[in-house]
């Protein structure tokens, strides 16, 4: 019967079982079943485990400390299915349920903006925005920039949807409102600036198209739907405390733009943001600036450069995404703070746009091509490092990985992990068997799939014990007296100070230096090369330990001597 009812299947729904599973897959492994990650999964689950074992939802919080950096929106989202998943899954798994949420409104919202403009490729869109090498592994980790991309996706939705259709005003309106609500209560004010941005450009190119009755109609309902996510929280922040507010509003969002703030990483120049850019961006683009650059000189050499604008901005859909992708580009190329999460906000774009235009045959079987080799060779070594660490041949592991993971520990995945790797490898082979079917971003996706589920399933305990501070810190647990005040902390960053919470239950107190804890008890992170020295006749060590596998990063822990 099985056998009968296989027989049945069409092409079309085979395809949609293939792509359907490759979907699951990716969005899966790598979000449950591991540890906190360094650098910025740890501090965000902190201030969600603050908000689901306090009373203050307010004000976000590294162990004791305020954390004003991002507004609460994730970690809310996060507290919340942490909660309901609590009986099944981990709080760390479970709040990681709240980033899979977000990724299918994402996904959704994409798709079917990319049906409305290009109908027939919403599928391929969604394939090429989750297969940009700046999102794969973002997408998986609880931190502040996946809602902030929902809310980017949702508005862009709204202004595309308008633009296209001015009569459907009020549901566009509250769409892109909402959006835009979504991304300030995510990371703050950059994305709705490059949206602000994005509408202000378009009255200015389009003013018969927005200064108008329904576009007036447009605004004042974006603006009911922003309200709520404008006010409410930004409002009982200032309430609860008037200097975390201005920390959050003028630190954390002009002051990091300008340069006024020196918050995590600040930008080398334009130059090393576009080169990082590209580099996130591959393969959506470099295909788009391939195809932006093809066009323009096509158009120079049959003067045709007037009459193609003019034939662009009568396509108002795809000239909204265009004028978002331009808008967006400006605002990141001159923020003095750059980094990889920053851009995931346009990759959307660039799918929607990619899955739009008309590859040539020969280059989409040149990227078949390339994707099968790429992929096929890293799918083998990865099985070929899984097998060299479990047989005891780690030097034939090149010494890039085994930097990174510590594989000369004896670990193995469990069983379902490895079936789960066994059947990637199982939809690897089919995607080689059917490539003269498949488009080059079916095939692309795939590889990427693989790779990160090979990574996240044969290689996971491996990865996860060189990224996460658990076992160190839970026999630091162990060495702890009974009775103790408080805890300090020294050169510990928010991640780690949030690991230190949750695997402790101790809320630590940061300080600058060892002289200035008033702790009975504090914790050092230093380098063994570089020492952090500490006053030995007031200070005696009671714990020392390292994550497995790392030979430069050790804690300490020292009590107080009386």
């Amino acid at each position: 019967m099985s056998q009968g009812a296989s027989r049945t299947l069409s092409p079309k729904a085979k395809f949609f079982i293939w792509c359907g599973l490759l979907l699951a897959f990716y969005l899966v492994t790598g979000l449950i079943g591991r540890g906190l990650w360094k650098a910025d999964e740890p501090y965000s689950f902190g201030m969600t485990w603050n908000f689901l074992t306090s009373n203050d939802w307010i004000v976000p919080r590294v162990g004791a400390d305020p954390f004003m950096e991002k507004p609460p929106l994730m970690y809310w989202t996060g507290a919340i299915t942490a909660y309901l998943f609590l009986p099944w899954l981990s709080p760390p798994d479970g709040s990681r349920m709240a980033v899979l949420g977000w990724m299918l409104l994402t996904l959704w919202t994409l798709y079917r903006l990319t049906e409305r403009l290009t109908p027939g490729r919403g599928l391929v869109a969604c394939l090429l925005m989750l297969g940009t090498m700046g999102m794969v592994q973002h997408a998986h980790l609880l931190i502040a920039d996946i809602p902030q991309l929902t809310g980017a996706m949702l508005a862009l939705a709204g202004l595309v949807g308008f633009s296209v259709d001015p009569a459907h005003r009020r549901r566009e309106g509250l769409l892109f409102g909402t959006g835009f609500g979504i991304a300030l209560m995510s990371k703050g004010l950059l994305i709705p600036g490059v949206l602000g941005l994005t509408v202000c450009a378009a009255v200015l190119l389009q003013p018969r198209r927005y200064l108008t009755r329904p576009g007036f109609a447009w605004l004042g309902w974006a603006l009911l739907a922003a309200s709520p996510w404008l006010i409410v929280w930004p409002a009982l922040l200032w309430m609860a405390d008037k200097t975390l507010f201005l920390d959050w509003f003028w630190v954390n969002n002009f002051g990091r733009f300008f340069g006024l703030s020196q918050r995590n990483s600040i930008s080398a120049g334009a130059g090393s943001n576009l080169k990082e850019l590209l580099a996130l961006s591959f393969p959506v683009g470099w295909i788009l600036l391939g195809a932006f650059v093809a066009g323009c000189w096509r158009s120079l050499r049959q003067q045709r450069l007037k009459a193609d604008w003019i034939a662009l901005r009568e396509a108002p859909g795809h000239f909204m995404v265009w004028l978002y992708v331009a808008v967006f580009l400006v605002v990141i190329m001159t923020s003095a703070v750059f980094r990889s999460v920053y851009v995931l906000p346009l990759f959307p774009a660039l799918a929607i746009l990619v899955a739009g235009l008309k590859i040539p045959d020969r280059l989409n079987r040149a990227g078949r091509l390339f994707a099968i080799i790429l992929f096929s060779v890293v799918g083998a070594y990865l099985w070929f490092g899984w097998w060299a660490i479990r047989s005891g041949h780690t030097g034939l592991i090149v010494s890039g990985l085994r930097r990174l993971v510590p594989v000369e520990i004896e670990l193995s995945p469990s069983p379902a992990w490895f079936i789960a790797a066994l059947i990637l490898t199982a939809l690897w082979v089919i995607t080689i068997t059917w490539r003269k079917r498949l488009e080059a971003a079916h095939v692309w996706f795939a590889g990427i799939t693989l790779f990160w589920g090979l990574a996240n399933t044969l290689w996971l305990p491996w990865v996860d014990l060189g990224r996460s501070y658990a076992e160190p810190l839970k026999a630091f647990e162990q060495s702890l007296p009974a009775q103790f005040d408080c805890l300090n902390t020294v050169n510990m960053g928010e991640s780690e100070r949030s690991m230190l919470h949750y695997y402790t239950g101790i809320k630590p107190v940061m300080v600058a230096t060892p002289e200035q804890a008033t702790c009975r008890i504090q914790m050092l992170l230093d380098q063994r090369r570089h020492p952090i020295k500490v006053d030995e006749e007031h200070w005696h060590l009671i714990w020392e330990g390292q994550r497995k596998g790392d030979r430069q990063e050790r804690l300490r822990a020292f009590m107080k001597t009386f």
